[in-house]
């Protein structure tokens, strides 16, 4: 094995790790709950046709949790495959479009250390599943395109599954899932492989895996499940730049100007594409000097680049025709996955000329530096306002042992995951909590509770017109545990 291979292994290996550390250390989110508690803790409901169930997250979650019990790390055992897929496609990439050198371990560092995917990556949804057979599948098409096989069947019939599992792990990957199966099929097509084989290895290994995973599911699908999304391709887009650029530690920049930082990162994203445009010059400036396979590896990113205009359309389309909204944060991960893809592919290709290529990979450098500096593992971006729910959870649990309360008053944001943890740590005294105030309205909590778990911004007047004092205040969110004084004296 190589230096560089080595390298990879090792890189891929300690972000897995990390990734399971964050899997055991998070908090389960309101998302997460509400999808075991659905479709996972409930008996024959996994294929329950609702845009909450991503079918094969919750099929392998149900498989985990029925065998090892619950935990945060079965409930997220899908994500941890997905993960486990996502990190061996992407080395595996990266291993074909960068043979050797730093280039290489650059790029795999960029798909692997975006804050965006890493969330993804952990979360107890379908996102990490669709993310890894996405990758996986481009992974083939990078196969097809550079290294070209002596048999193209098997590379076929793996993408054709790796497609049919992406959309099964997550419905809203479909349209990128047809549009990247129309570029394996175009790779795929050779003037000495009978085409009917080629087909037949393209459709049969995703039609089986569709049939016997989401059919039900897409039959029976109601109207009006697929209601998340961005209205603009602006929105997409800078949610993209938000989500990829969150956090930095408060050492560097102040919490709450972090919004207004963000702004000027439009700046550095830019230059990174005057960088990359000026690299694509050069290389095409001479492209007569270049190998037969520097000339594969050009049409790869070509293809690459048709892929995300044609995805775009794609979608484009369906809002048009359909009313279907945009790609939007985590339904937009594979437009991430080709951006950086496309970015860091002219990094390979060995053409020098008025320093493009080092100014490059000091472009990709800057962007993994910042990536590793946004590492975090106690949090969502998308969720944050959970962080600190299983900290809740044990602060109610120590009331009802020291204070004999059984009934709290949940603001809608914790009541999922606190019925979670009731139902992990298997309490049948402490009552099921019951979402309020959804709306803003604070008299829809529970007059007769002795405890509340509230929401501190929003729920600051309740508590002064309660006279509740504070037990507990998260360190990562805006939750506070208020209770009644007669309940603290007791």
């Amino acid at each position: 094995m190589r230096s560089s291979s080595r390298v990879l292994c090792l890189a891929a290996t300690l972000i897995f790790l990390f990734v399971v550390a964050r899997a055991h250390r998070q908090s389960i989110t309101i998302d997460e709950a509400d999808s075991y508690l659905t479709f996972v803790h409930r008996e024959d409901t996994y294929f329950h046709p609702a845009s909450a169930n991503h079918v094969l997250n919750s099929l392998v979650s149900k498989f985990f949790t029925s065998r090892l019990g619950t935990s945060h790390l079965t409930v997220r055992s899908a994500a941890i495959l997905g993960a486990a897929v996502y990190l061996l496609a992407c080395a595996y990439l990266t291993a074909v479009v960068f043979p050797a050198g730093l280039a290489g371990l650059l790029a795999f560092l960029c798909l692997t250390l975006n804050p965006f995917i890493l969330d993804h990556l952990v979360a107890a949804r379908g996102y990490s599943m669709a993310l890894g057979f996405y990758a996986a599948a481009i992974a083939t098409l990078a196969r097809l395109m550079i290294a070209r096989p002596a048999s193209v069947i098997p590379w076929c019939a793996a993408g054709s599954l790796s497609l049919a599992l992406c959309f099964v792990a997550n419905f809203s990957f479909a349209l990128a899932a047809v549009m990247l199966w129309f570029a394996l099929a175009w790779a795929a097509l050779r003037p000495d492989v009978r085409r009917w084989s080629i087909t037949a290895a393209l459709v049969l290994p995703g039609l089986l895996a569709y049939f016997g995973l989401a059919h039900r599911t897409v039959m029976e699908w109601p109207r009006g499940q697929l209601w998340y999304g961005a209205k603009s391709w602006t929105e997409t887009f800078w949610r993209m730049l938000q989500t990829s650029t969150y956090h930095l530690p408060a050492a560097f920049v102040d919490p709450f100007r972090y919004e207004k930082f963000q702004e000027t990162l439009i700046w550095w994203i830019a230059a990174v594409g005057v960088i990359w445009l000026f690299r694509i010059a050069t290389v095409a400036r001479k492209r007569q000097d270049l190998g037969p396979r520097d000339l594969r590896l050009i049409s790869f990113a070509t293809a690459l680049i048709l892929l995300f205009a044609g995805t775009i359309a794609a979608h484009q389309v369906a809002n048009w025709s359909l009313g279907l909204l945009l790609p939007l944060d985590r339904t937009a991960g594979f437009l991430l996955l080709l951006i950086t893809l496309s970015l860091a592919i002219p990094l390979g290709i060995p053409v020098s000329g008025g320093g493009s290529r080092a100014a490059l990979a000091c472009a990709l450098a800057s962007c993994v530096l910042f990536f590793a500096l946004c590492l975090r593992i106690s949090y969502f971006r998308e969720w944050r306002f959970d962080a600190d729910v299983r900290d809740v959870y044990q602060v109610l649990e120590k009331l009802e042992r020291e204070r004999g309360i059984h009934h709290a008053g949940a603001h809608w944001l914790y009541s999922a995951s606190l019925n979670f943890y009731r139902v992990m740590s298997g309490n049948q005294t402490l009552q099921p909590f019951v979402a309020v105030n959804k709306g803003g309205d604070l008299k829809a909590y529970p007059p007769d509770a002795d405890a509340y778990v509230l929401w501190f911004p929003e729920d600051y007047s309740f508590i002064e017109d309660e006279k509740l004092e504070v037990a507990y205040r998260g360190p990562l969110s805006d939750v506070v545990v208020a209770i009644r004084p007669r309940t603290a004296a007791r």
